[in-house]
């Protein structure tokens, strides 16, 4: 488990030094999608689905622009469907 948690830390030291734009972009993207997570769980079953909507589209958005840094191609898709698939949610809502 050490080993784990070291590897880890190592991991956020080395983007830290590759790229700080990275790292604060990484860390907002995925706060933003942890926190859209936690009120579809706890607002379950009527969530606030414009709360939702919102974080998760900023999540996405966030990655879909560090994975083109990156030049991670696939998570790239992904987070690009990602966003679609939020605005599309968010015009549902609205």
């Amino acid at each position: 488990m050490k080993k784990i948690i070291g590897d880890i830390w190592d991991f956020w030291v080395i983007t830290w030094h590759e790229s700080q734009t990275l790292f604060w972009t990484e860390a907002i993207a995925t706060t933003s999608s942890v926190c859209a997570s936690i009120v579809l769980a706890v607002k379950s079953p009527y969530p606030p689905l414009l709360i939702v909507f919102s974080l998760y589209l900023v999540g996405s958005v966030l990655l879909m622009y560090a994975m083109y840094i990156r030049k991670s191609s696939w998570m790239m898709v992904l987070m690009t469907w990602y966003s679609i698939m939020n605005v599309v949610g968010l015009y549902n809502v609205l």
